[in-house]
């Protein structure tokens, strides 16, 4: 009976401690509950992955046919919508995999097996070179969204209008793909934000004062400012 239910736990992939009595069965209720709950945030953080795709996809093409079409000089893209949009759904998808690193961390520091036990399946695939990949080809996908919007976007932009519309969108959208970036790299070093923060502050500020300088001087060479 007993390597019947040893056979079982394998079968489910659920670890043989080599504890006893209420220890063993805490230690396993403990890492069952961990295994779930990871395998749903798992799914949620792809569903958000693919709901980010799939919005980019048919944002950009109305930006395309937009631009294809005859449109009004004045008229923003639609396009330049999306990269704030994506650094939304970013936030949502790192909250979810930093939940997940989490869990996986206590499944290693509370649940202690003993050497000759087998490892969970998180320990054996969860390495430093696995987690850097997860971060960016997912995180590519937000950041590379949001260049080819803004691409449709300009391809688009009056420059010449100087609509203050266009304008906004715009620099909103530079401002999210620099934050898009700060956060894969904040998710990858825990510590990223503590040990850079003034740094990451300055690049915004700095961004901002460009933009607004760059806006308003585009705006007094085609005469919009008043003399």
């Amino acid at each position: 009976m007993a390597d019947e239910g040893e056979e079982e736990k394998r079968s489910k992939n659920i670890p043989t401690t080599g504890l006893s009595g209420n220890d063993n069965d805490f230690a396993i209720a403990e890492y069952i509950s961990f295994r779930e709950e990871i395998l749903k945030r798992i799914e949620l953080r792809q569903g958000i992955l693919s709901i980010t795709l799939t919005l980019a996809a048919a944002i950009m093409s109305l930006g395309l046919i937009q631009r294809s079409q005859n449109y009004a000089p004045n008229d923003a893209s639609v396009a330049l919508i999306y990269p704030p949009i994506a650094f939304c759904l970013a936030l949502a998808w790192a909250q979810l995999s930093a939940c997940i690193y989490d869990l996986n961390d206590k499944i290693r520091a509370n649940i202690q097996f003993p050497k000759q036990a087998s490892c969970t399946d998180f320990e054996n695939n969860a390495t430093l070179s696995g987690l850097k990949f997860i971060i960016y080809s997912h995180g590519g996908a937000f950041f590379c969204t949001q260049v080819l919007a803004i691409a449709i976007g300009c391809s688009i932009f009056s420059w010449h209008s100087c609509n203050d519309l266009q304008w906004f969108l715009l620099g909103i959208d530079i401002l999210s793909m620099e934050a898009v970036v700060v956060l894969l790299y904040h998710l990858r070093d825990k510590e990223f934000w503590d040990e850079n923060k003034i740094k990451i502050k300055i690049l915004f500020i700095l961004t901002i004062v460009i933009y607004i300088s760059i806006w308003l001087l585009m705006t007094k060479i085609n005469g919009v400012l008043p003399k």
